[in-house]
């Protein structure tokens, strides 16, 4: 969910960190909303999509906008997903789907009070039972929000 804070609003950008750089293809594609840009800069494993609302909102208006990013082969298993928010936000939700051939052992939220700064408020998620764990902070800080998470180990 967004809500307007102008008249005129149109659109909303996200800005998506991951730790690898996805190997082609990567694809994005909105399921509420329309998909109007998307944006790789490998060098810094960012991704910017701008996802469209279909007609202009006035102020206090709200819509609702959901995307999917699907990152296909990575060279290495990722560990981690994250959203940087460039302002307060009410709730935020972050959800991260894992194929049920490949569970990691330990899925935990975090925090970062910007690019580079180290996490914090590290809580344990719970995986559900389609192999999915998600974020929902209320009161978002600007910031970074995220989904870390630990591979088992299969050296044995």
């Amino acid at each position: 969910m967004v809500r307007a804070t102008h008249d005129g609003a149109d659109h909303v950008t996200a800005h998506l960190n991951i730790d690898e750089p996805p190997g082609p293809p990567m694809t994005a594609s909105a399921q509420c909303g329309v998909l109007l840009d998307q944006r790789c800069v490998p060098a810094l494993g960012l991704t910017t999509l701008r996802v469209g609302f279909g007609r202009p909102l006035a102020r206090g208006e709200s819509t609702v906008v959901a995307y999917t990013v699907d990152l296909g082969p990575l060279r290495h298993r990722t560990t981690h997903h994250e959203r940087a928010l460039p302002l307060h936000v009410r709730h935020y939700f972050l959800h991260v789907v894992f194929h049920p051939e490949a569970l990691p052992a330990s899925v935990y939220g975090y925090y970062r009070e910007h690019d580079g700064a180290p996490r914090s408020d590290i809580r344990t998620l719970p995986l559900s039972g389609s192999g999915t764990a998600h974020i929902l902070p209320a009161d978002a800080a600007a910031g970074v929000h995220g989904i870390f998470w630990k591979w088992p180990d299969t050296s044995a």
